[in-house]
């Protein structure tokens, strides 16, 4: 055991120690995840991710007194017989925080998230599903009233340094942001605001003789009540930044227009981006650690761009029926990327779908499709990039007794410059409530059609509530990757195969 690993545990010891001894007074929280997984090769032409066990850990422990809340998290992981170099063991001190809340200020130290307005300008956010977390290791001050709310930042950028999706260690960029926000709402139909964000990066190009970074100013109009018949968000944004001895301007726009006219919803969104970005320094991976994520327009899973340079609209028509147990809605959306350049790339998706409860809402059926296209129309005439069709499905039946039955399935039929394949996964699994479920994963994915490459994939899943206190998740077999988007963040998710346990235990040492 390592120096640092037992100064971790002497930590974790001495703060469960400590909870334990003041479990009267002080309530105490404990949440560790646990995951276990042997790699066997998973036939993806790459020899960097086969034949070797690792577990990873991560706990959380939190305490509340009064007005003062401490909060911390430990990650470690430990890698058996791994034949990657970038296989090292670790375990150190991730997040820790502290917040104490004075009447209507609130004072945080430590590692906290940020963002401001919708995230085009600063989005300090945790993204599990992808594996993203960036968070600001310093101070903030807020306060919120009836009619003023403001607030004060500065820190450094701290992202997980265990990267689990790569299973590598992740150094910190260390880059500097601090900015501020006000708002005003003296009016009660109308709350009007301002942003401010300024960012440092330390350049490590040896061609600039000066540091990166950028000044981010913004303002927000918001009606959250149109005589109750909707809401309505107008964002405006100007970036002055310097890179690589340049300096830049960027501009930025964003409304969104919430109808609801009887059973009947109406969502309209527009976006103008201009020269926007908000990059940190450079991680191992050759990629700037990314600090905003503007709004995408696209569905939750859908790839996007990087929120640079692009225009564009989308509508979201929503039908309730049959009292608000059924729902039918269509959606479409229209950007254009990177406007006026040689790489202007033009996308459309149109999809829609329904919504159906009964058995009092123990049984459902979601059923949703579309069609999306991509084609360069920087010449004359427009040139295929990209098409799709997607088809989803999502059943659960309720047949008695807490048992049900979970169908599902996601399948993308694409076209990548002439190239078809197709894409996704079907699940079938049987549910009880207050136990678990066991369902079986089929994946497939055409992309590649060499010979020693995996297009199928098949797993096994099994659920289990073990406690009230203690749930566990169990995966055998193979299991596809590839490119997966979840809220704007997508990454490329290695293929699995083998053995994966998650054990999630959360327990209460008073209060």
């Amino acid at each position: 055991m390592s120096v640092r690993t037992r100064c971790l545990s002497i930590l974790i010891a001495s703060l469960i120690t400590a909870g334990t001894a003041s479990a009267r007074d002080v309530p105490v929280r404990l949440t560790d995840t646990l995951i276990i997984q042997h790699h066997t090769d998973n036939k993806n032409g790459e020899s960097n991710d086969d034949d070797y066990s690792a577990v990873l850990n991560r706990l959380n422990i939190s305490a509340t007194s009064g007005t003062l809340t401490t909060s911390a998290r430990v990650d470690s992981m430990y890698f058996h017989d791994s034949p990657i170099d970038w296989h090292n063991d670790d375990a150190r001190l991730e997040r820790l925080s502290v917040r104490y809340k004075l009447g209507k200020w609130t004072l945080k130290l430590g590692d906290y998230y940020r963002q401001l307005g919708r995230g085009i300008a600063l989005a300090l956010r945790k993204v599990d599903e992808a594996g993203v977390d960036i968070g600001l290791r310093g101070g903030e001050a807020s306060y919120s009233g009836s009619e003023h709310k403001l607030g004060l930042f500065a820190g450094r950028t701290n992202i997980v340094n265990i990267d689990a999706l790569k299973q590598r260690f992740v150094e910190d960029p260390d880059d500097v942001l601090a900015g501020g926000w006000y708002s005003w709402r003296g009016l009660k139909w109308m709350e009007i605001g301002t942003h401010y964000v300024f960012r440092y990066n330390e350049s490590k190009r040896s061609a600039s003789e000066l540091d990166d970074g950028s000044n981010f100013i913004g303002g927000t109009l918001n009606f959250p009540n149109l005589g109750g018949y909707g809401s309505l968000f107008l964002e405006t944004d100007y970036q002055q930044m310097r890179e690589v001895d340049a300096v830049t301007d960027g501009k930025a726009a964003y409304g969104a227009l919430d109808l609801f006219l009887g059973n009947t919803s109406v969502l309209v969104e527009g976006i103008f981006l201009d020269g926007i970005q908000q990059f940190g320094s450079t991680n191992l991976y050759g990629e700037p650690v990314r600090y905003n994520l503007p709004p995408t327009l696209e569905r939750i899973d859908q790839e996007t761009s990087r929120g640079q340079n692009e225009w564009g609209g989308k509508m979201r028509i929503e039908q309730s029926l049959a009292e608000g147990d059924a729902v039918i809605y269509v959606n479409g959306v229209y950007k254009t990327l990177d406007p006026d350049k040689g790489n202007e790339v033009r996308q459309i998706h149109a999809f829609g779908g329904t919504e159906v409860q009964y058995n009092g809402g123990r049984s459902r059926v979601n059923i949703s499709g579309g069609w999306r296209d991509e084609d360069n129309t920087a010449g004359d005439e427009a040139v295929d990039i990209k098409g799709m069709y997607h088809v989803e499905l999502d059943y659960l039946q309720y047949i008695t007794k807490g048992y049900a039955i979970h169908i599902a399935t996601n399948y993308e039929f694409r076209d990548l410059e002439g190239d078809e394949y197709i894409r996704g996964s079907a699940f079938l699994g049987l549910q009880k409530s207050g136990i678990g479920s066991l369902t079986f994963e089929h994946g497939l994915d055409t992309s590649d059609t060499r010979d020693n490459i995996r297009s199928q994939f098949l797993a096994g899943i099994l659920s289990w509530e073990a406690a009230r206190w203690m749930k566990v998740r169990s995966t055998v077999g193979t299991q596809r990757g590839g490119l997966k988007c979840i809220a704007g963040v997508c990454r490329v998710y290695p293929s699995f195969s083998g053995y994966h346990l998650e054990i999630i235990a959360n327990h209460n040492l008073g209060g």
